[in-house]
């Protein structure tokens, strides 16, 4: 093959398919949501988050996890969702504990990770609780309709 021919050819990889609804879950009363597929990125800052010692005294590791924490959350959340959970976490009224930070991490994991690919329940503003849509479905919670994500 010539470098002619070579420079005239693109491999594609791309990917045909629907998109993955962005999917919801709940703090207090705000329904919050993170991408339907997280990007690779995120993914590489959740593992390396599944090595941290939780019980470490290292000021310098902590502040390392601390920030691969808010990196994964600021690469999966949806941005709408992202600003108003940043606020929260820095509430001095109502802010987002340590302890439901690891749970929405722990969450995440096992809905990227493919084990559980539906959302936690989501009350309607009705008063109704629905379970959320699958990630292959494209639902929207009854009466949760996501803002758009362009």
């Amino acid at each position: 093959m010539s470098s002619q021919e070579i420079i005239g050819f693109v491999e594609d990889f791309s990917e045909e398919g629907e998109d993955i609804p962005p999917i919801p879950f709940k703090i207090d009363n705000e329904v919050y949501y993170v991408a339907g597929e997280a990007p690779i990125g995120a993914m590489l800052d959740l593992s390396s988050l599944a090595a941290f010692d939780t019980h470490t005294k290292d000021v310098m590791a902590m502040a390392k996890a601390t920030t691969t924490l808010m990196s994964f959350l600021d690469a999966v959340m949806m941005p709408e969702s992202a600003v108003r959970f940043a606020a929260r976490m820095r509430s001095p009224i109502r802010p987002i504990r340590a302890a439901q930070i690891m749970r929405i991490i722990r969450w995440c994991a096992t809905i990227y990770s493919g084990k559980d690919r539906t959302a936690p329940p989501v009350s309607s503003p009705d008063g109704s609780v629905t379970t959320g849509p699958s990630l292959t479905d494209g639902a929207v919670p009854a009466g949760s309709t996501p803002p758009s994500f362009t």
